[in-house]
């Protein structure tokens, strides 16, 4: 639990002080680490609202948080792949 604190705190931090790049790696690092880690779809939106002004990157809305969300349901689809495969191929 507390590393899932330490990590929140990590990507908040980074939101406001670090590059995008460095944000985007802290969060999907985390994404794959913790189970449900919800947190990348607030990240994003929150990454939307301080950095994308008045014109949307790719002029698309709300793209960070698309990508949040994206990543998130990938990894929720690949963690249960895999976990599956792996408990089918122990039996």
């Amino acid at each position: 639990m507390k590393w899932r604190i330490s990590a929140d705190i990590l990507l908040l931090f980074s939101i406001f002080f670090a590059p995008f790049w460095c944000t985007a790696v802290i969060g999907i690092i985390s994404v794959f680490l913790f189970n449900n880690f919800f947190e990348i779809i607030i990240a994003g939106f929150l990454l939307d609202i301080l950095y994308s002004g008045s014109v949307p990157l790719w002029h698309v809305p709300y793209i960070l948080s698309l990508f949040g969300l994206t990543l998130y349901l990938l990894s929720h689809f690949l963690k249960n792949t895999v976990f599956h495969n792996h408990h089918e191929s122990s039996i």
